[in-house]
C-alpha cells in the first residue's frame, strides 16, 4: 500500500483555515467575559445578562446556515472575506453608533424646527 503525504500546499491551507477559525470563533466568547461586570453595572441577574450570549448563539447557528449558501454560489474566498470584514465591523459598531446617538436628538430637533405643522 503506498504511503500518501499531504503537501506543504495542504498543511499551508489548514494553517491559514485555523488561523481564521481562532480570530472568527473569538466573537462567539466577547460577551460572556463582561457577564460579571454586566451584572454588577446594572445590578441584573445572570438569567438577564445571559440574553446577549444566547443572542449570540443563535446568530451563529443561523449564520452558518446562511454562510454555507453564500459559499456553495460565491466559493469560500470571496465568503471568508466577507464574513471576516462583516466580524469585524461587528466589533466597531457600537462605537460607531455611540458617535451617531450622541448627534441624534441635535438632529431631531432641527429637523422638526424646519416642520411648520410640528413647530412648537
Amino acid at each position: 500500500m503506498p504511503q500518501i503525504h499531504d503537501t506543504p500546499y495542504a498543511w499551508f491551507r489548514l494553517l491559514i483555515t485555523l488561523i481564521i477559525a481562532i480570530f472568527a470563533n473569538t466573537g462567539m466568547w466577547a460577551v460572556i467575559t463582561i457577564m460579571p461586570a454586566l451584572e454588577a453595572e446594572f445590578m441584573t441577574s445572570r438569567a438577564v445578562t445571559s440574553l446577549p450570549f444566547t443572542m449570540n448563539m443563535i446568530g451563529f447557528a443561523v449564520g452558518n446556515l446562511v454562510i454555507g449558501q453564500i459559499i456553495d454560489r460565491f466559493g469560500v474566498t470571496l465568503s471568508v472575506m466577507a464574513a471576516a470584514i462583516c466580524s469585524a465591523s461587528a466589533f466597531f459598531w457600537p462605537r460607531w453608533q455611540a458617535i451617531f446617538t450622541c448627534w441624534q436628538p441635535y438632529i431631531y430637533c432641527w429637523v422638526l424646527a424646519r416642520q411648520p405643522d410640528l413647530a412648537p
